[in-house]
């Protein structure tokens, strides 16, 4: 991380009342790839972040380089590590518990629940499920609706499938189900879709390092 923030423009800035001045790395500056890898498939391949992973630890296992890692947060979008990377499974129950023991949801200053127990016991959201299925075909299709407490209750979900036919004689069915999820799942389920990110592929490293190296010195 150092070493990237040497690229940086330096400005200068009053950090006190007796008109002192620092000079401090701008931080303010900005950079992306001008040129949009991300959009071409054969730039990057699709990789699962595991528990034991860290931006660096990653960066050096792929690039060689552990400095490196500032390109796999880039080309992710990933802003703020603290919020946008995924956690340990242990950090995430923590987080929970902490997050959930607060008096909006198990006040557990009033309660014997702990903010764990109250995640995994009260439902953050339901869903209405249609899911529809070319017949004599591989092809399926899910619509996952979001709907209120009320309309679940109300939602009878289908035993048989209700069979289409449409104008060239294909059919099709479309079967609805409902689900709900627990703040639990929904804690489980956010963290998890962070794993999934994409790898720039090596030989693209030095156009973007040389691309960076040019805007930052061009904000000097």
């Amino acid at each position: 991380m150092p070493k990237f923030f040497n690229f940086y423009p330096k400005t200068v800035y009053s950090l006190s009342d007796n008109n002192s001045l620092n000079i401090i790395t701008n931080l303010t500056t900005n950079f992306s790839f001008l040129t949009d890898l991300s959009q071409y498939s054969s730039s990057y391949y699709e990789y699962t972040i595991s528990e034991s992973d860290t931006p660096e630890n990653l960066a050096h296992k792929i690039y060689g380089n552990s400095e490196y890692h500032w390109i796999i947060l880039k080309f992710n979008n990933i802003m703020d590590v603290k919020n946008d990377w995924p956690i340990t499974y242990n950090q995430l129950i923590d987080s929970i518990n902490v997050a959930y023991s607060t008096s909006e949801y198990a006040d557990t200053a009033n309660t014997a629940n702990t903010g764990l127990q109250w995640a995994k016991s009260n439902i953050h959201s339901y869903y209405k499920i249609q899911t529809k299925t070319v017949l004599n075909s591989n092809i399926i299709e899910v619509d996952k609706i979001r709907i209120d407490s009320n309309t679940y209750a109300n939602l009878t979900p289908d035993i048989n499938p209700t069979i289409y036919e449409l104008s060239d004689n294909n059919k099709f069915s479309i079967i609805t189900t409902k689900e709900n999820k627990t703040y639990y799942e929904y804690e489980i389920e956010a963290n998890e879709e962070k794993r999934n990110i994409k790898i720039l592929r090596n030989e693209f490293i030095p156009t973007i390092e040389n691309e960076f190296r040019k805007i930052m010195s061009e904000n000097v």
